[in-house]
């Protein structure tokens, strides 16, 4: 190879580290996905949540094979950025490898490489950061609610049937107890999850959260990362509905907090140059989900479902 084409292949090296970085986006507990069961409201809307992509709950409106365990869906931003990204990388690598001639030359080929890596560092450096400044920042320690609705006990808005799938509900009472205690669980949740402490994760989880966060903990493994996730903080919350079927209680929960959420590598110390893999120790980010809680009659809530926020 030609002395001339080395900064090519280096640029085209960049774009494909920038094309897999997303893979570590989004690395909290969950993983960004919508997953869990919210018993017969599995399947019904909620307001501002995308539909839960992996179930263990069962469909009533369709008769797939193999009950409600669906194949989590790709998401849109990664499948078309990757793809076009990825199609242009084997572009470029073509025209170093067969001549300067592909696409009217070199430059042109160089010139849309480094247009289209520049769109996508943009497009995932600020997506999702136009949420408005974060203020009146609460610790756990700090008397005041983060739950905007009411600070005292209130019914869920009745915006569901009484009657679903032949299964009889109804509408319950969120009180104040029960909002402290979605908060305290949060924290847990992602500490335990920063700490890969499965026996205090399954404490706060049901059987199935606790399967999918396994899975994701087990990929990290694979990967030789570890996230981190420190310094949790709730910004706001409320409550979207509430209700009781059969012996269990649930609870849909709107959770906005921020938080240090980053990646680590595995064969690295904390004093090594490239520790790091991504997201920063240093900057909190701002998450947002919708997280449904459920509980057994007289018992204390478990996380049963995330769902992510529609954009």
């Amino acid at each position: 190879m030609q002395l001339s084409r080395f900064p090519s292949l280096l640029l085209v090296l960049a774009v494909f580290l920038i094309v897999t970085l997303p893979q570590f986006a989004e690395a909290r507990a969950g993983g960004g996905r919508s997953v869990g069961s919210r018993g017969t409201h599995t399947y019904q809307a909620v307001p501002r949540a995308k539909p839960i992509e992996r179930t263990a709950t069962s469909n009533p409106n369709t008769n797939t094979p193999g009950g409600g365990q669906s194949t989590p869906a790709a998401t849109p931003s990664r499948s078309f950025w990757g793809g076009l990204a990825g199609g242009l990388l084997g572009a470029g690598l073509f025209s170093m490898l067969f001549g300067h001639s592909f696409m009217g030359g070199g430059g042109g080929m160089l010139g849309t490489i480094i247009l289209v890596a520049g769109i996508f560092f943009l497009y995932q450096r600020f997506k999702g950061r136009g949420l408005p400044p974060v203020t009146n920042l609460y610790p756990m320690n700090n008397p005041q609610s983060s739950f905007t609705r009411s600070n005292t006990p209130y019914s869920s808005p009745t915006h569901f049937s009484p009657v679903v799938n032949n299964v009889p509900t109804q509408d319950i009472t969120i009180t104040d107890s029960d909002k402290t205690e979605f908060e305290a669980l949060l924290l847990k949740i992602q500490k335990a999850w920063s700490e890969a402490d499965m026996s205090h994760l399954r404490q706060y989880v049901t059987p199935e959260m606790l399967q999918y966060f396994s899975e994701e903990l087990s990929a990290n493994s694979s990967r030789g990362l570890a996230n981190k996730i420190e310094q949790v903080m709730l910004v706001d919350a409320g409550v979207e509905e509430a209700w009781h079927e059969y012996e269990m209680d649930y609870a849909t929960v709107q959770l906005k907090w921020t938080a240090l959420d980053y990646m680590t590598r595995l064969d690295r110390t904390p004093s090594d140059a490239d520790y790091m893999a991504s997201g920063s120790n240093t900057l909190a980010d701002t998450a947002e989900e919708i997280w449904t809680f459920t509980r057994a009659s007289g018992g204390h809530w478990l996380l049963s479902a995330i769902q992510q926020v529609t954009s």
